[in-house]
């Protein structure tokens, strides 16, 4: 409880109210840290004060309810601007909450949230806090009472609430050594530890066994996969062997059909005629072979022969 006004005194100092104090925005550390409580959910705080001149908030009325009905302070039911106060009021109804299990103005059976919002406010209003704090020690009236009677703008004094707290630590002659309920491994019976195992072996039976059949179905369905992809590769395996070594008749055909294909594509190509030479020309050729002939002297030997004597004729010159 020390440590619940710790962390409002820091919020405040920073010039904030939360506005929704309530078990569920508490939070507690785990391993290292759970000797420390959390405070959370800042959605509904507010600045009550500047920051730089410290003046604070006006006082004001008629305002809509802010926070869980619960736990809110009387003065935030009856519509008045919130401040530190209401803050550790809500504090002070928590912590008897924790204490007692309970508060008076659980269970009212209302219909309509309005009507429900009155009578919580009716129950805090006419509940004294003798009665509000019966079977509880006394620091826990006196916390009360001191904060039900701080003003709108009053500076609370955090250190006096944390000493009520230690009072009562010294009462009970509690000792600090950081150990708290939630951190407490109670050992267990050597029959309930048996009961426990037993029923946790049975729980996990039919999960194994679930795991067991999804183990081999997957098994199967992946064997069938396999050896579907292996057919497939044997088969394109042979097509390509079928394709890279084919035989003399294939080659034959393929070839036939090929050569068929391209004369029909062709279109009709038109007979070109052949030049005819003159008939001047072929008697010239007919007379120059028979002069060649009668003389014995093929027609490349008898230029040679005209060209060797005019030669011989120039010498002689």
């Amino acid at each position: 409880m020390k440590k619940n006004n710790t962390e409002c005194e820091y919020l405040h100092i920073n010039h904030f109210i939360h506005r929704d104090i309530k078990p569920d925005n508490y939070l507690i550390g785990r391993g290292q840290k759970s000797n420390i409580v959390y405070l959370i959910d800042f959605g509904l705080a507010k600045k009550y004060r500047n920051e730089f001149t410290l003046v604070h908030n006006s006082y004001k009325e008629n305002k809509n309810l802010t926070g869980t009905a619960r736990y809110a302070s009387i003065n935030a039911h009856l519509g008045i601007e919130q401040s530190r106060r209401d803050d550790l009021e809500a504090i002070g109804y928590v912590i008897l909450y924790f204490y007692k299990g309970a508060l008076p103005w659980q269970g009212l059976k209302v219909n309509a949230k309005d009507e429900k919002y009155h009578m919580i406010m009716m129950s805090k209003i006419t509940t004294s806090i003798r009665k509000l704090c019966d079977g509880c020690p006394d620091e826990f009236s006196d916390y009360m009472a001191y904060v039900k009677s701080i003003g709108y703008a009053q500076d609370p004094n955090y250190e006096y609430l944390r000493s009520l707290f230690k009072r009562i630590f010294v009462k009970e002659k509690f000792q600090n050594d950081g150990n708290f309920e939630w951190t407490r491994i109670k050992p267990r019976k050597a029959s309930e530890i048996k009961r426990l195992t037993k029923q946790i072996n049975k729980e996990n039976e039919p999960e194994e066994k679930s795991k067991e059949s999804k183990t081999k179905g997957m098994s199967a369905q992946i064997f069938g996969l396999t050896a579907a992809k292996l057919e497939r590769t044997s088969l394109r395996a042979n097509a390509t062997e079928d394709f890279s070594k084919p035989s003399g008749d294939v080659i034959g055909k393929t070839t036939a059909e090929f050569k068929g294909r391209l004369v029909d594509d062709l279109p009709d190509i038109p007979e070109i005629p052949k030049k005819r030479k003159s008939s001047n020309a072929k008697e010239e050729t007919k007379e120059s072979a028979r002069g060649s002939q009668s003389k014995g002297i093929p027609s490349t030997k008898r230029k040679s022969v005209k060209d060797k004597s005019n030669t011989r004729s120039s010498e002689k010159k």
